[in-house]
C-alpha cells in the first residue's frame, strides 16, 4: 500500500481499513489484486495474504503470477473462505472430492474479452468461441466475463483508437499490451471534423451498445441456467453462479 495515496499519508492503514468498511456497509465487496511470482518463499506469501484478510478485512484476492495455488490458500485455516480471482487452475487437485459446497474460486482471464471484441468488429469464425466461453458455468468454479478492465484498453478507448498510444508514460508507448482488438471507427482518436465527429459516435454508441449486451448476456445467461436447474433466486454474486 502507498501511503501517499491516502488523504493523510500517516493515517493510510487507517484511511483504508474506513474504505473497505464503507463499501462492506453499502454490500459491496473489496478484492486485493496481488502478483506473485516463483521466486520468494511460500509461507511469507500466505503470511501476506493473512495479514490482507485479517488487517483489512478484505473479502479476496486477485491473485497473479504463479507463485501461489489456490491449493495452498484453501488448505490454509485461516484463509479457506476466502474467495480468489485465479487465471486457471486444476479443479481436481483443488477439489480431490468433488465439486465444493462453497464456490470461493473463480476463473478470470482475458478469453472472453478477446474473443467477444473480436466478434464485435466483425472477425471471421468468432462466433462458435463465443457461444461457448457465454455457456461456460462448470460446477467447481465461478467465472467472471468482462469487457474492460484495469489493464489495457478501456470500453471507450476499444472504439475510438486501433493502436495504443501511452507516449504519455515516458516508456515510448512500449507498455501495455499492442493486441487489443479494437476499431477505430474510421478516424484514429478525437477529431474536430463535425462531418466525421457525427458518423463517428453514432459508430461509436452503437459498439458500445454491442459491448454492454455482450456483458449483460453472458452473466444473465449463466443465471438463468442456474434459475431454470435449481429454481434459486438470491443476491447476485459471480461466485453463487
Amino acid at each position: 500500500m502507498k501511503p501517499d495515496y491516502g488523504v493523510r499519508p500517516e493515517l493510510a492503514a487507517d484511511e483504508l481499513r474506513s474504505l473497505v468498511k464503507a463499501f462492506h456497509k453499502e454490500g459491496m465487496e473489496v478484492y486485493l489484486e496481488i502478483l506473485f511470482d516463483k521466486a520468494g518463499d511460500t509461507e511469507k506469501k500466505l503470511a501476506c495474504l493473512r495479514y490482507w484478510a485479517t488487517a483489512y478485512h478484505v473479502d479476496g484476492f486477485h491473485l497473479l503470477g504463479e507463485g501461489v495455488w489456490p491449493d495452498m490458500i484453501l488448505r490454509d485455516p485461516m484463509l479457506r473462505n476466502t474467495k480468489l480471482i485465479v487465471g486457471g487452475f486444476d479443479n481436481h487437485a483443488v477439489y480431490p472430492d468433488g465439486p465444493p459446497k462453497l464456490r470461493n474460486v473463480a476463473v478470470s482471464h482475458y478469453g472472453f474479452e478477446q474473443t467477444m471484441r473480436r466478434l464485435l468488429k466483425s472477425d471471421e469464425d468468432m462466433l462458435p468461441a463465443a457461444l461457448g466461453l457465454i455457456r461456460e458455468n462448470p460446477s467447481a468454479h465461478g467465472v467472471i466475463h468482462y469487457m474492460a478492465s484495469q489493464d489495457g484498453f478501456t470500453m471507450m478507448d476499444m472504439v475510438s483508437y486501433d493502436y495504443r498510444h501511452n507516449e504519455a508514460n515516458g516508456e515510448d508507448n512500449e507498455d501495455g499490451t499492442g493486441y487489443n482488438y479494437s476499431w477505430n471507427c474510421g478516424v484514429e482518436g478525437p477529431t474536430r471534423k463535425v462531418s466525421v465527429r457525427l458518423e463517428d459516435d453514432d459508430r461509436e454508441i452503437r459498439l458500445r451498445q454491442g459491448l454492454c449486451l455482450f456483458d449483460i448476456v453472458a452473466y444473465y445467461s449463466r443465471r438463468a441456467r442456474t434459475y431454470d436447474n435449481y429454481g434459486l433466486w438470491s443476491r447476485p454474486s459471480i461466485f453463487d453462479f
